[in-house]
């Protein structure tokens, strides 16, 4: 069972206050004739054309008649667990209607804390469920206040929450010492999910005022887009997926955000993103020919908890294909405790997080890359692992707020900027690791408290 650390840094009060903003965003204005209504009370023999007569599941949503100019809502306080895809559709809004919580979506498909659906295996401690579906990537138990730990055979489950999905025999196998699980815990979610919502080569979209948990490689699939715009969006506990093994370790992944291969015209604003696993926001990708990340606007997001805060990359050293990174806008964002999530802690490679990563590859074709107006507020790991403006053509750092502060001892502390070979423990320290990266930043303070 992994122990979160729930941290306090210097954008406490700035981070609360945009986090109630996006919490509590109003329901978009409709002015489209085509809308259709979803809840979870609702009933797929409905029309879905009136709040009185709302359709319930995605299947239903996906044989609808959307068009360009459609609009889909779902309602507040609703509670999605769904075994299939949402595909979203080009030029189609997405959003909330009612009043309430944001509408929920789910990748795990029941609440598991129930008795009757545990068994007690042979060995001592072990319990079994039965579970005929995609690989089990997280276990969220009592409403995310604990979180279990993958593991990859029976022998290696020692401790409470360390399971084991055995794809073969369609069993997930849970290490409880105090008894069936379905009685000693008041919630499980299991993460079953590959993905949420398919919008991959699917342009002019629009998502807002939704929620997404538990799926094991992303909420969305996304790739080769045009004109999608998200905001007033809350994101977390992603992650877990099986990417590969090296040498003894398993290396897991899932991302929140992941723009893959080519995109354009993307805005992200005002979401509240955390405890993914690797990176929350992110475009990256390689292909068949040159990637491509045009006009994207990242800003007035909080991401808290994630390995990787913000991410990109393109196509691999050495394929041939010159990448294209250009109109690039980070602002105004408030990136914190990177590396003291669930993903953070489990990861073996804590060495590669940071809150800024680009993989301090240079870009021949970068321009007008604006990183500015953010706050950078404590990591346990990198704060900065990117080439900065003094290297790297076409970057531009300016007006951005630092705060760290002393690790705690169960983590690994790194170095402030990645590569250069210095930590810091104090103030002075501090300023002179974030010059290598921003030369007239906004603030630079180390916290003591």
């Amino acid at each position: 069972m992994t122990d979160l650390f729930f941290c306090n840094g210097g954008a406490d009060k700035e981070a609360e206050k945009l986090k109630k903003k996006i919490i509590y965003s109003p329901n978009i204005s409709v002015k489209e004739k085509n809308v259709y209504y979803v809840s979870s009370n609702g009933n797929d023999q409905n029309d879905g054309l009136t709040p009185d007569s709302p359709i319930k599941s995605f299947s239903r949503v996906n044989a609808l008649p959307l068009r360009a100019g459609s609009v889909v809502l779902f309602e507040r306080n609703s509670v999605f667990r769904e075994s299939v895809q949402l595909f979203v559709r080009g030029g189609v809004k997405y959003s909330a209607y009612g009043s309430g919580l944001k509408p929920l979506i789910l990748g795990s498909l029941i609440d598991y804390a129930v008795a009757d659906l545990w068994n007690k295996n042979k060995t001592e401690n072990i319990w079994e469920l039965p579970l005929n579906t995609d690989e089990v990537g997280l276990i969220s138990f009592n409403f995310d206040s604990l979180i279990g730990w993958r593991k990859f055979s029976i022998s290696d489950l020692t401790a409470d929450g360390e399971f084991f999905h055995d794809l073969e025999k369609n069993t997930l196998y849970l290490y409880c010492g105090r008894g069936n699980p379905g009685e000693i815990y008041e919630n499980i979610e299991i993460a079953t999910a590959k993905d949420l919502v398919y919008a991959q080569n699917v342009n002019h979209v629009s998502i807002s005022n939704l929620a997404f948990k538990y799926a094991t490689f992303c909420p969305f699939t996304l790739g080769n887009n045009k004109e999608i715009e998200m905001f007033d969006l809350e994101i977390s506990w992603i992650g877990g997926r099986l990417f590969t093994k090296r040498e003894n370790n398993y290396i897991l992944y899932g991302n929140a955000l992941e723009f893959w291969y080519r995109a354009y015209d993307i805005s992200v604003k005002r979401c509240w993103i955390h405890q993914i696993f690797d990176a929350a926001l992110t475009f990256q990708g390689f292909g068949d020919d040159r990637p491509e990340f045009i006009n994207i606007d990242f800003s007035d997001n909080l991401i808290e908890y994630c390995s990787m805060n913000f991410e990109f990359w393109a196509g691999n050293q050495g394929d041939g294909f010159e990448s294209i990174i250009e109109n690039i806008y980070f602002a105004k964002n408030i990136i914190r405790f990177g590396g003291y999530g669930w993903g953070g802690i489990q990861r073996p490679d804590k060495g590669d997080q940071a809150l800024i990563l680009g993989w301090n590859r240079l870009y021949n074709q970068m321009k007008n890359f604006v990183v500015t107006d953010n706050i950078l507020d404590c990591a346990d790991g990198n704060i900065i692992f990117t080439k900065g403006p003094n290297e790297q053509k076409g970057l531009t750092v300016n007006n951005n707020t630092y705060y760290q502060k002393a690790h705690v001892p169960t983590h690994k502390f790194n170095e402030i900027v990645r590569g250069s070979g210095q930590c810091a423990s104090n103030q002075a320290e501090f300023e002179r690791e974030i010059a290598q990266f921003e030369i007239s930043p906004k603030k630079v303070e180390w916290l003591t408290d």
